[in-house]
C-alpha cells in the first residue's frame, strides 16, 4: 500500500531531488512492485527535463521491470485465492492467506493500479520520446482498459473500505484519460477510437479538479494536468484570461509545497509567456535550470551530469520571442551538439533560421548607416564577445549547410519538409514563420510585434514580394531577361511609326520594378508565390494582434483567393499558351489552411458567427500540409466551442437581444439624423419656423444627454461588476492562501506536538531505565552483602570447629597426663604409653588416626 516512505519519495521527486528519491525507492524495488513503479517514475519525470533519449530508454526499462514484477504478484494472488490448499508454504503465500477480506480487496486494487500507471508511463515515453506510435497507443489502450475494468469492479464491490490514496490514484488516472484523449493529435485520436478509447474533456477536467482539491497521493499530478490544460492546450476561440487566475493560484500554492520543483518553474515560465511577459518567463527558466543542476549535477556526483536540455531549448524560444538572436544562437548551438537530445533536429532548424535572420538584420543595419561599433562585430557581422562566434564552427557558417544536414539526418517528415522548403524559397521569413507555428508570434509584447512587422515589411521589399505582381509576370513564354522583354527590337510597325513593341513597353513599364530579374521559370513563380503567402500570413497575424482587424482580413483573403480556387481544380486564368497573360502559381497548402483559421478568428472577434463557421469548416477540409496535427487540434477545439455557442439557447437569445438593440440604436440614429437635418432649398427654409427647430434641437440634446448618461451608467455597472469579480477572485485567492497557510500551520503544530510527545516518551524511557538500573544495583549490592555475610559465617564456623578441635586435643592431653600419673601409681603406665608410641610410629602422618588410637587406649585404660 501507500506507506509514508513512498509518499516521502514522491515528495522528493516533485521537489526536484531525483537522486534522493531514486535512492529511497531503489532499496526495495526488487521486493515490491510499487517501489519499482515509483523508481521508474522518478526517471520518467527526469526525462522530460533533460530531453535525453538514453534517459527515456532507461526509464522505459525500469517501468517494464515494475510491470513484470506486478504481474507476478497478481498471478501469485490469483493462485492463492483460487487454490488456497495447493501446498505452497512460501512467505508470500502465507502473507496473502493471513489478509482479511478488506485487505485482499485493497491488495488487488493496488496491484491493478500499479500495472495501469506503469503502462501509461511507458506509453507516454514511447509516443513522445521514442517515436513508437503504434506500440504506445497499444499500451495506452491496455492501461485504459485496466482503469475501465476497475471502475466496474468498484461498482460491484463495497469501495468504502478501499484505501483513500488508492481511490485518489484511480480518480486522477480516469480523469487523465478522459482529458488527454480529447487533446491528442487527430492521427492518434483516430487510431485510438478504433481500439475503444473514450474521451470527454469536460468530465476529465472535473475529475482532475476534484482530485486536486484534496491533499492526497496524486494531488501534484492532478495540478500538473490542470496547468497543462490551462496553459499549453490551445484555447481555440475562447479568451485566455478566465484561466489566468486559476493557473496562478495553482502555481502559487504548488510552489509553496515544492519550492525547488523545476517542473513548476517551467510551467510558471510558460504561464508568463502566455501572458506576453517574456522577461519574467526567462527568470523562471533560469531558476528551474539552477534548481535542476543543484539537485542533480552536484560536483560530488559520480554519475555523468546531463544538463536540462529541454529547459535550455525553452530558453532559446524565449530569446527568439524577444528577437535576441545572439543568445538564441548560443543556446541552440549547445543543443545541436548534444547527440542524444530528443529535439536536436528542431534545434538545428531553428539555428539555421536564426542565423539567416540575424545576418539579414546586421546587413540591413549596416546599409542604413547605423553605428554597430558597440556590438563588436567582425567583418562578417559576427558578434565576437558575449555571444557565439559562428566562424569558429564550420557547420554554423551558412543556414543552407545546417538545413542540408538536417535533411540527411532527421526522420521527422515535418522538419524535413520545412527544411526542404527553406532551401528552395530561402530562409528570409523562416525564423518568424517558426515563431508563428509555435504560436509565440502572437505572445510578443506590442513594441516587439511592431518591430517584427517592420522587419517583415523590409524583408518583403528586399525580395520584392511586398506588392502583388500582375498575371503577365507569370507568363512562361515570355523572354527570361526583362531587358530583352522590354527592348522593343522585335515586332512590326505601320507607316505612321506605331510599333507593337513600343505599346507593350509602355504598358508594362509601370510594373517593371515589381518583377524580379530572371523571373521566367515555374520554379521561380512557385518561390514567389510561397514567399508572398508567407509574408501575407505573418503580416496579417501581426495586424490582427495589434488590433487592425480589417487590414488583417484583407491579407488573409488575398491568400485564400490565390490558393483555394486552384487547389480545388478551378483555375481562374483562361488564357492559352500564346497569351501574355500567365497563370498565377499556387502557394503551399499550409498557408491556405492557416489563413482560413486566422480569418475565422478575425470574424469571431467581429461576432460574425456564420463567417467563423464557414472558414473553420473550409480549413478542416484542407489536408496534407506541414504542421497539420497542431492546426487540426485547434480546429477541433474551436469547432466544438463554436457549435456549443451556436446551440446554446441563452447565447442565441442574448445575440437576438443585441441585434434588437443595435437595430433600435440605428433607428434612433436615423431619427436623430433626420431631426438634425435642415431643409436645403430656399422654399423649405422660408416655411420652417425657427422656434420649432429650437425645440427640436433642445429635445435632440436631451436625447443625446440621456443616451450618454445611459452609456456611462452601463460602463459604470460593467466596471463595478469587473471590480466585484476581481475583488471576489482576490478574496478567493487570499482565502486559498490562508487555507494553505492554516493547513501548513496545523501540520507544523501537529509535528511539534508529535516531537514533544516523542521527546517526553524518550525522557520517560530514560527515567525508567535509570530506575531499573538503580533497582538492579540495589539488588546486586544486597546479594553481595549476603554473600559476604555467608562467607563470614562460614569462616566463623570453621574457626569454631578449629577451636573445638584444639580444645579436644587439649582435653585428651590432660587426660593422658592424668592416666599416666595413675598408671605409674598402679603399674600399668608403660603398657599404655608403649601402645601409644607404637601406633604413633606406624602412622605419624595421620594426626587424626593418632588421636583416635589414643582415645581407644584411653578407653581401654578407663575400662
Amino acid at each position: 500500500m501507500i506507506t509514508d516512505e513512498i509518499k516521502q519519495g514522491i515528495q522528493l521527486a516533485w521537489d526536484g531531488d531525483f537522486p534522493a528519491a531514486a535512492v529511497l525507492f531503489r532499496k526495495n524495488r526488487g521486493r515490491s512492485a510499487r517501489y519499482a513503479l515509483h523508481y521508474g517514475e522518478v526517471h520518467f519525470l527526469k526525462t522530460f527535463l533533460t530531453g535525453d533519449s538514453e534517459d527515456a530508454e532507461h526509464a522505459v526499462n525500469k517501468i517494464r521491470y515494475a510491470e513484470e514484477l506486478c504481474q507476478k504478484e497478481l498471478d501469485k494472488f490469483h493462485d492463492v485465492i483460487n487454490y488456497p490448499l495447493s501446498g505452497d508454504n512460501s512467505p508470500d503465500t502465507s502473507l496473502i492467506l493471513l489478509l482479511t477480506d478488506d485487505e485482499k480487496r485493497n491488495y488487488y486494487f493496488d496491484r491493478q493500479l500499479i500495472l495501469g500507471e506503469a503502462l501509461c508511463f511507458e506509453a507516454i515515453l514511447q509516443i513522445y520520446c521514442l517515436d513508437q506510435l503504434v506500440r504506445g497507443v497499444y499500451n495506452l489502450r491496455r492501461s485504459w482498459k485496466i482503469y475501465e475494468a476497475l471502475q466496474e469492479w468498484m461498482q460491484d464491490k463495497n469501495h468504502d473500505t478501499l484505501d483513500p490514496d488508492l481511490l485518489h490514484i484511480h480518480l486522477v488516472g480516469t480523469g487523465f484519460f478522459l482529458f488527454a484523449f480529447s487533446v491528442l493529435p487527430a492521427r492518434i485520436t483516430k487510431l485510438g477510437s478504433w481500439v475503444g478509447f473514450k474521451s470527454s474533456r469536460t468530465l476529465g477536467i472535473k475529475h482532475l479538479t476534484q482530485a486536486s482539491q484534496v491533499s492526497l497521493f496524486r494531488s501534484p499530478l492532478a495540478n500538473l494536468l490542470l496547468l497543462y490544460n490551462n496553459i499549453i492546450v490551445p484555447r481555440g476561440l475562447l479568451k485566455i484570461n478566465p484561466k489566468f487566475s486559476e493557473s496562478e493560484s495553482i502555481l502559487s500554492s504548488s510552489l509553496i509545497q515544492f519550492p525547488h520543483s523545476s517542473f513548476l518553474h517551467l510551467l510558471f515560465s510558460l504561464f508568463e509567456r502566455k501572458r506576453s511577459n517574456p522577461d519574467s518567463s526567462i527568470l523562471h527558466l533560469k531558476i528551474a535550470i539552477e534548481n535542476f543542476n543543484f539537485k542533480n549535477n552536484s560536483p560530488d556526483s559520480t554519475s555523468d551530469s546531463i544538463p536540462p536540455l529541454f529547459l535550455i531549448h525553452e530558453t532559446a524560444f524565449l530569446h527568439c520571442m524577444r528577437l535576441d538572436w545572439d543568445n538564441a544562437l548560443e543556446c541552440l548551438s549547445h543543443l545541436i551538439h548534444a547527440k542524444n537530445y530528443l529535439r536536436r533536429h528542431l534545434a538545428m532548424l531553428q539555428l539555421a533560421t536564426c542565423i539567416a535572420v540575424r545576418s539579414t538584420s546586421i546587413k540591413r543595419r549596416r546599409e542604413s548607416g547605423e553605428d554597430l561599433s558597440l556590438l563588436k562585430l567582425d567583418s562578417n557581422g559576427v558578434k565576437v564577445n558575449n555571444g557565439i562566434n559562428i566562424n569558429n564552427n564550420p557547420i554554423l557558417k551558412t543556414p543552407d549547410t545546417l538545413l542540408q544536414k538536417l535533411i540527411e539526418e532527421s526522420g521527422d517528415p515535418t522538419l524535413t519538409k520545412l527544411a526542404k522548403r527553406y532551401l528552395t524559397i530561402g530562409s528570409d521569413f523562416a525564423a518568424y514563420e517558426l515563431l508563428y507555428l509555435k504560436r509565440d508570434l502572437i505572445k510578443m509584447t506590442k513594441p516587439v510585434m511592431i518591430q517584427v512587422l517592420n522587419d517583415i515589411e523590409q524583408i518583403a521589399d528586399k525580395i520584392k514580394v511586398s506588392k502583388a505582381l500582375p498575371p503577365s509576370a507569370f507568363n512562361t513564354n515570355a523572354p527570361s531577361n526583362n531587358s530583352s522583354f522590354l527592348s522593343g527590337n522585335s515586332g512590326s510597325s505601320n507607316s505612321s511609326g506605331f510599333s507593337w513593341s513600343g505599346m507593350l513597353k509602355s504598358a508594362v513599364n509601370k510594373t517593371t520594378a515589381l518583377i524580379p530579374s530572371s523571373f521566367s521559370t515555374p520554379i521561380q513563380h512557385q518561390i514567389y508565390a510561397d514567399r508572398r503567402a508567407c509574408y501575407l500570413l505573418l503580416k496579417g497575424t501581426c495586424l490582427k494582434t495589434l488590433g487592425a482587424d480589417d487590414d488583417a482580413i484583407s491579407a488573409f483573403l488575398e491568400i485564400i483567393r490565390t490558393c483555394e480556387p486552384k487547389l480545388a481544380g478551378k483555375l481562374t486564368s483562361k488564357t492559352d499558351s500564346n497569351s501574355n497573360q500567365g497563370t498565377e502559381p499556387v502557394p503551399d497548402k499550409m498557408y491556405l489552411a492557416y489563413a482560413l483559421y486566422e480569418l475565422g478568428e478575425s470574424y469571431y472577434k467581429k461576432k460574425n458567427w456564420n463567417g467563423v463557421f464557414v472558414n473553420l469548416e473550409r480549413a478542416e477540409k484542407v489536408k496534407g500540409y506541414v504542421n497539420e496535427d497542431a492546426l487540426q487540434l485547434r480546429l477541433r477545439i474551436a469547432g466544438g466551442q463554436l457549435k456549443k455557442k451556436m446551440e446554446d439557447e441563452g447565447k442565441l437569445k442574448e445575440e437576438e437581444e443585441e441585434e434588437g438593440e443595435e437595430e433600435g440604436e440605428e433607428e434612433e440614429g436615423e431619427e436623430m439624423g433626420r431631426r438634425k437635418g435642415r431643409p436645403s432649398g430656399p422654399e423649405e427654409e422660408e416655411e420652417e419656423d425657427e422656434e420649432y427647430w429650437r425645440k427640436e434641437d433642445e429635445e435632440l440634446g436631451r436625447m443625446e444627454e440621456k443616451q450618454e448618461e445611459k452609456r456611462k451608467e452601463e460602463e459604470r455597472k460593467r466596471e463595478e461588476k469587473k471590480k466585484e469579480e476581481r475583488r471576489k477572485e482576490e478574496e478567493r485567492r487570499k482565502e486559498e492562501v490562508r487555507r494553505i497557510e492554516r493547513e501548513r500551520e496545523e501540520q507544523r503544530r501537529k509535528e511539534e506536538i508529535s516531537k514533544q510527545q516523542e521527546k517526553k516518551k524518550i525522557e520517560e524511557d530514560e527515567e525508567e531505565d535509570e530506575e531499573d538500573e538503580e533497582e538492579e544495583g540495589e539488588e546486586t549490592r544486597e546479594e553481595t552483602i549476603e554473600e559476604e555475610e555467608e562467607e563470614e559465617e562460614e569462616e566463623e564456623e570453621e574457626e569454631e570447629e578449629k577451636k573445638d578441635e584444639r580444645r579436644n586435643r587439649m582435653d585428651v592431653s590432660s587426660l593422658l597426663q592424668k592416666v599416666e600419673t595413675e598408671d605409674r601409681k598402679e603399674g600399668v603406665t608403660k603398657i599404655a604409653f608403649s601402645t601409644v608410641e607404637n601406633e604413633s610410629d606406624s602412622d605419624s602422618d595421620d594426626e587424626k588416626s593418632l588421636w583416635a588410637d589414643g582415645e581407644k587406649s584411653f578407653e581401654s585404660i578407663v575400662l
